[in-house]
């Protein structure tokens, strides 16, 4: 005498999280570039994570000296040597500046807004 059988539940993943789909991971780019002598302060649409000194060079040949969250989203760079700084270059990958979700910069050249 056959059995009815019931309709399986769905199980869900007890190994963890799927290699197939990892969490999405924004790419940073900073909105507001501000340039005052000896400091940049980068502002960033959403909120960063820093994590030592990045290296962000600027025009004048520098790497900064020293680095401060100021708020959630803003990140003032210090300089020893203070100079007409017009522009600065992130580096591929820089690991110190991420976004809260993993991201990294975008890296290039980004003039004073």
């Amino acid at each position: 005498m056959p059995q009815l059988k019931r309709p399986q539940r769905i199980q869900r993943n007890r190994r963890g999280r799927s290699r197939d789909n990892p969490p999405l991971a924004l790419s940073l780019s900073p909105s507001i570039i501000d340039f005052t002598t000896p400091n940049v302060t980068l502002t960033f649409p959403v909120n960063v994570v820093l994590n030592g000194i990045p290296r962000v060079l600027t025009d004048t040949g520098k790497y900064p000296t020293s680095a401060t969250k100021t708020a959630p989203n803003v990140v003032r760079l210090g300089y020893d040597i203070p100079g007409a700084v017009t522009t600065v270059n992130f580096l591929e990958k820089e690991p110190a500046i991420r976004s809260s979700t993993g991201g990294y910069l975008i890296p290039g050249t980004f003039p004073a807004a």
